[in-house]
């Protein structure tokens, strides 16, 4: 029996508190979270807000309460949403760390929007050795976004330089990521990371059915992932690309049904 498994197995035997980690995605902050009602459902169900986590000049800092000490609690993190996915990774690496040490006892439930839920995956890749629960990633580029192929081929024409000028100056800063968000193919990131070991944890795909201009739905859905392909499941809610407040009740029905699931 692998170690991973071996792990997996302890923590279905485990009954422990758990730490939710929610991640935006491109072009939006944490305050999407609130915005949508999301974290106020959470509220709802018993889980205790600790706050934001965020840089403050290279040291993890948190605008909140904190939440140590309770059963059940949730983060939101700042990440740095125009930069590559490896540095965003850095940055979620430096978070969860923290956290860690602040709930040494708690298992990690990592929730990405967009591009926030590849950053989580990506980290996970990378950090095999810390227990993470589960990965539930909502409407994420898992295989590339037509968009971000468009948006990189439009930096580098003469039309980058007029960005800036009409307020869209994020597309000359985003050049790295849409490279990386690009298609799934052998010299981009997203087609290394797939076809990666993925750690033991679950891998839950929220697709939206319709509407979602931006990534395309079988983009969205980890069991086309070659190394989730017997791993991951789906499920199909809402549509266009944003949170959505739908995505309250169906985040806490998708956490409260994680105990009823193994893990592979």
């Amino acid at each position: 029996m692998s170690t991973m498994l071996l792990m997996g197995l302890l923590w279905i035997g485990a009954a422990r508190a758990d730490v939710v980690v929610l991640m935006h995605g491109y072009q939006s902050s944490v305050s999407a979270w609130s915005e949508t009602g999301i974290d106020r459902e959470l509220a709802r169900s018993g889980w205790r807000f600790g706050g934001r986590l965020f840089d403050s000049r290279g040291t993890v800092a948190l605008d909140g309460p904190g939440a140590e000490g309770y059963e059940n609690s949730f983060y939101t993190v700042s990440l740095p949403q125009e930069s590559m996915l490896w540095t965003q990774t850095d940055f979620l690496a430096a978070y969860l760390t923290t956290l860690r040490a602040w709930h040494p006892k708690e298992q990690l439930i990592l929730v990405g929007h967009s591009a926030g839920g590849v950053v989580a995956r990506l980290y996970m890749v990378r950090h095999p050795e810390v227990p993470i629960r589960a990965l539930i990633t909502i409407a994420s580029p898992h295989l590339g976004s037509d968009a971000a192929e468009v948006a990189g081929f439009v930096g580098r024409t003469p039309l980058a330089m007029m960005a800036p000028m009409v307020g869209l100056g994020t597309l000359n800063r985003s050049q790295g990521l849409y490279h990386d968000l690009s298609a799934d193919r052998p010299d981009s990131v997203l087609y290394w990371l797939n076809r990666q070991p993925h750690p033991v944890a679950q891998y839950i795909s929220v697709v939206r059915r319709s509407g979602d201009l931006l990534i395309a739905e079988r983009s969205q859905d980890m069991r086309n992932v070659p190394m989730l392909q017997n791993r991951a499941r789906s499920v199909q809610s809402g549509e266009g690309h944003g949170l959505q407040v739908s995505d309250g009740p169906l985040l806490v029905r998708l956490i409260k049904d994680l105990s009823q699931r193994q893990l592979i």
